[in-house]
């Protein structure tokens, strides 16, 4: 089940450019299978939820929840999964946790402007999961989420961190079975019951030849490509340095049997 865990809307964070009702209707005609808003220190209300769900005209398995992006004083941004109420910007990570010990807590882009999050901090028992994929991230940013996440065996997830339509779903995660409700995500996030979205592919697929794409968008000889050919197939014109990070990536987790792609390569297969 794909899923974006990462968007801020214009509605309600002054940073988004994309309108709730096109990110749901976007995503889903993508093929994904629902979407958690995740607006600073916002918690959608239920009536909220409802009403824009009503008016997507998206059918009732594709899921509409509301989690919250909180800056706590210690450890950096957090996603919150499952809080009933809006927490406070400064809050921190044993605060949030001891007054919402069912919500699933996720450590935001904990990589990006060249961070190195300790064992200690990605191990954390306070902390649920780590969105090790994330637009937010450079390239080496991004390869050290997915060797950290090899090497030390947390759960991870993707998220976009989504506030424009070009690139939205970029990162998916993927879980094991539908959710129902934001509890049951919560839980099933608690209990490692999802992943980043990564597709592992024979060596002579030819998406291996897409990810060879040079970052500044132009085409290598091997591919014929471009971020324009990307933009063609409904995808979107890629943030800066992406496809660069898929390239990095591979290099990163290369197996005998084949490449595994994290990202946006799920947009691309489905078109």
């Amino acid at each position: 089940m794909l899923s974006e865990m990462h968007a801020h809307t214009s509605e309600h964070s002054n940073c988004s450019r994309v309108r709730a009702l096109a990110l749901i209707r976007l995503l889903h005609a993508r093929g994904f299978k629902g979407l958690m808003f995740t607006d600073h220190h916002y918690l959608w209300q239920p009536e909220e939820i409802r009403e824009i769900r009503r008016n997507s005209g998206v059918p009732e398995d594709f899921f509409v929840f509301s989690g919250q992006e909180v800056s706590t004083r210690d450890m950096g941004d957090v996603l919150v999964y499952g809080a009933d109420r809006s927490v406070p910007r400064g809050s921190s990570l044993p605060e949030i946790r001891t007054l919402y010990p069912e919500a699933a807590l996720v450590l935001a882009h904990p990589y990006r402007n060249g961070k190195n999050p300790a064992p200690g901090d990605l191990l954390s028992p306070l902390i649920d999961a780590v969105e090790i994929f994330n637009s937010n991230h450079t390239v080496s940013e991004n390869s050290r989420g997915l060797k950290d996440w090899r090497r030390h065996k947390f759960t991870a997830i993707g998220g976009t961190d989504t506030h424009g339509a070009s690139y939205a779903g970029t990162y998916p995660t993927v879980f094991d079975h539908p959710v129902e409700s934001v509890t049951a995500l919560a839980e099933a996030v608690k209990k490692g019951r999802c992943r980043p979205f990564l597709k592992k592919l024979p060596k002579n697929d030819a998406l291996l030849q897409v990810a060879e794409i040079s970052g500044s968008g132009a085409a290598s000889p091997r591919t014929g490509s471009s971020s324009k050919a990307l933009r063609a197939r409904g995808i979107g014109s890629p943030p800066k340095g992406l496809i660069a990070s898929w390239k990095s990536c591979i290099k990163a987790d290369s197996t005998a049997g084949g490449t595994v792609f994290p990202g946006l390569l799920t947009g691309m297969r489905r078109a």
